[in-house]
């Protein structure tokens, strides 16, 4: 097992593991898994990203009776997305904590893409830990902020438009 400041995380996360080799692999990126032949985290990000679709899912549905499915697909898509989860991790500052393979340290700092997975990997060992309720739990209370205060323009979708305007006009589009 990697060295890991398992109190540090406990504590930026706000939730103790009973199985802590949960824990840890969470926080294993899959650079240093290769590097050391240890498990990664993209199983658990896998099935955190499943279950943070859920719990934003049931929210979105129960407090805002007025979206439409199209509105709610779009809110789920900005709140669960690389950019909108990066605010979460940057306030539990849990990113220093990920383990990397040694010269691939930089790796934490050029992409939002990996503070996400770092976010669903934590939700993934939650859930696998202590079950459905607390995996909950952590999602509502670290994406309180988004939850609450995502507005419309946080929802702009440009590509959808630029699209159907191609569609309509029978042009090719390629990205």
């Amino acid at each position: 097992m990697l060295p890991l400041d398992r109190e540090g995380i406990q504590s930026a996360i706000g939730y103790r593991f009973r199985d802590c080799s949960l824990l840890c692999q969470a926080f294993v990126h899959s650079s240093c898994g290769n590097a050391h032949n240890v498990p990664d985290n993209e199983r658990m990000e896998f099935l955190g990203d499943s279950v943070l679709g859920l719990v934003v899912s049931e929210y979105l549905y129960l407090h805002y009776p007025q979206f439409d499915d199209g509105k709610l697909s779009k809110a789920k898509a900005a709140i669960v997305s690389s950019k909108g989860l990066k605010p979460a991790v940057k306030k539990l500052q849990i990113l220093q904590y990920l383990s990397v393979a040694v010269g691939a340290d930089s790796i934490k700092n050029r992409s939002q893409k990996i503070e996400a997975n770092l976010y669903e990997a934590v939700v993934g060992a939650v859930f696998l830990d202590a079950g459905i309720e607390t995996a909950k739990e952590f999602i509502l209370r670290t994406l309180k902020d988004s939850l609450e205060n995502f507005t419309f323009s946080d929802l702009q979708d440009y590509k959808t438009p630029l699209q159907e305007y191609c569609q309509q006009k029978k042009l090719d589009i390629k990205y």
